[in-house]
């Protein structure tokens, strides 16, 4: 058979590397509870979550032949290379900018075999679309999932649907994540497919997918595909494929150049602020493997299983804790509520300092210990900070302030000198005084799905 999903971290999903024990890692996964999210915790234990150890469901074994011989011997083509990195520019309905000898070759020999009919120019079309044109594309829903055993040579790979599951991306405490390659578009897909083990709240999963259909921006992960099988209670979700992965992670030792931290930056203040001010929601786990680099360069923000959604500067009356400890803002703790658009702030301050330096600006065992060290010192540089610029250190002393009143809004921070290089790029104005463009109705989140998504969670 062709690749099983393992637990391999990938660009859309978490490992589980440490699924075997209890971890007291500030990185550790969101907080979340029955009903989505997680309230203050009474143990340390409960505060720092471990990876869960998961399988790969049992697939249907049926096999089937790839077209006639061209159309195998060109499937093979495509899946080999895939497998093995050597197509970098198909990247699921992502960029432009392709390999265009191999990718548009492929393709236009795909769409011969499928319809001869079609022109080459046709088919070159399709292969090289641009991101842009396929944002604007709204979400399809699929009520049935079809699997069979494909033959590729002397390969088999599994294929649900019109995707041939090429390899193993990641496998996650809630999903494991597959690249798919679509066999009529040569492009490829993050799928995330559910574990039908899993018991998490289904209102965190039906939230994101209600979510992720509204949204449109060239800096927020696109959800192009949700299928949704009633009879066997399957919910598989095709979304844009990161094929760089995450902009950091906790694994990093060394930080990045300030250059690439300030080009990176600039597409989250982008997200962040059509986010806020165009979808009122606040994502509430903004951290570095949570800020995706597509092959074009640009960043996408992703994962919005415990965003907060309603008007901008509403108080979070529940006073629920969500978000990953280390990037968690000071506030949460508190036993007044707090404003969760100002701490998706404090949020990105964290990912800053952290990908800047390659350490976190307050550590500690558990939350309460994080967020009293930020309480107790404020904010301090390591030494190695020294090469830092001026302009980013004070744009850090602006944002990680305890106090969420003086705090930096985000439309200052999109006109800091270190952001727009003091002048010389300044970003497109934020959509701060704009209303609304998206509103997600709570009849919306319940109807997101038609299967019992117990086991989805981006």
């Amino acid at each position: 058979m062709g690749p099983c999903l393992s637990s391999s971290r990938g660009a859309h999903g978490d490992s589980d590397e440490s699924s075997s024990r209890k971890s007291q890692d500030p990185h550790d996964t969101a907080i979340r509870s029955d009903d989505g999210v997680r309230k203050r915790p009474s143990s340390d234990a409960a505060m720092m979550m471990a990876a869960q150890q998961t399988h790969q469901p049992e697939l249907s074994k049926p096999q089937k032949d790839v077209g006639d011989a061209r159309s195998r011997e060109l499937t093979e083509a495509n899946v080999a290379a895939v497998s093995e990195g050597n197509v970098s520019g198909t990247t699921a309905r992502s960029h432009q900018n392709a390999t265009t000898t191999t990718k548009a070759g492929l393709a236009r020999d795909l769409e011969r075999s499928s319809n001869a009919d079609r022109s080459e120019d046709a088919a070159s079309d399709v292969s090289e679309t641009s991101s842009s044109s396929r944002r604007d594309m709204p979400t399809i829903t699929t009520d049935k999932v079809t699997r069979y055993s494909v033959r590729v040579g002397e390969m088999e790979y599994s294929q649900f649907n019109q995707y041939i599951i090429v390899k193993d991306l990641g496998v996650g405490v809630h999903a494991k994540v597959a690249l798919g390659l679509h066999i009529q578009e040569n492009l490829l897909y993050a799928i995330k497919v559910s574990h039908r083990n899993a018991a998490v709240a289904e209102t965190a999963v039906r939230k994101e997918i209600a979510i992720l259909k509204k949204l449109n921006h060239k800096n927020v992960l696109k959800l192009y595909e949700v299928i949704d099988d009633q009879k066997t209670n399957e919910l598989l979700l095709v979304l844009e494929y990161a094929s760089s992965g995450p902009i950091f992670t906790r694994y990093d030792k060394r930080p990045l150049r300030e250059p690439l931290i300030h080009r990176y930056i600039r597409d989250v203040l982008q997200g962040l602020d059509y986010l806020h001010h165009a979808a009122g929601i606040a994502h509430m786990d903004l951290k570095p493997e949570n800020l995706l680099l597509m092959a074009d360069g640009s960043v996408k923000i992703a994962d919005f299983g415990v965003s907060f959604i309603g008007q901008s500067k509403a108080v979070n009356s529940n006073k629920k804790i969500v978000g990953t400890p280390a990037f968690i803002a000071p506030e949460m703790l508190g036993e007044d509520g707090y404003d969760p658009y100002i701490a998706d702030i404090w949020s990105l301050g964290v990912c800053i300092f952290h990908m800047a330096t390659a350490e976190l600006p307050f550590i500690g065992r558990t939350i309460f210990q994080i967020v009293a060290m930020a309480q107790r010192q404020g904010l301090r540089f390591p030494p190695e900070a020294v090469v830092l610029s001026p302009e980013l250190k004070n744009l850090l002393t602006v944002i990680l302030v305890v106090d969420p009143t003086k705090r930096a809004t985000l439309s200052r921070i999109m006109t800091h000198p270190w952001v727009t290089a003091r002048g010389e790029q300044p970003l497109p104005p934020s959509l701060a005084d704009q209303p609304l463009q998206i509103d997600v109705t709570e009849e919306e989140i319940a109807a997101a799905v038609r299967a019992d998504p117990l086991a989805t969670l981006l």
